[in-house]
């Protein structure tokens, strides 16, 4: 264990279990007390949906498609070749 916790970055974080099975609890929340959570410093005060450019483009992507598919469509275009 100790080796692992060394190539993990820091040889004293790891935990022996105890002879007697017991779950001890006080290790695990000191390493929990000790971890750096940081706080973010930037505030969002005006929160807004941008998804309306996205809607906009698929909404005329399907008018095209609509557009483009009620044109005249020949059964056979090669037999028109001739």
């Amino acid at each position: 264990m100790r080796t692992l916790a060394e190539a993990g970055g820091d040889p004293n974080r790891y935990l022996i279990a105890t002879e007697t099975g017991d779950v001890d609890p006080d290790p695990i929340v000191d390493a929990l007390k000790t971890v750096d959570r940081g706080v973010s410093l930037k505030r969002i005060t005006e929160m807004r949906d941008i998804y309306q450019p996205f809607l906009f483009g698929a909404l005329m992507l399907l008018v095209i498609e609509a557009a483009i598919s009620t044109r005249r469509r020949r059964r056979f275009p090669e037999a028109d070749a001739r």
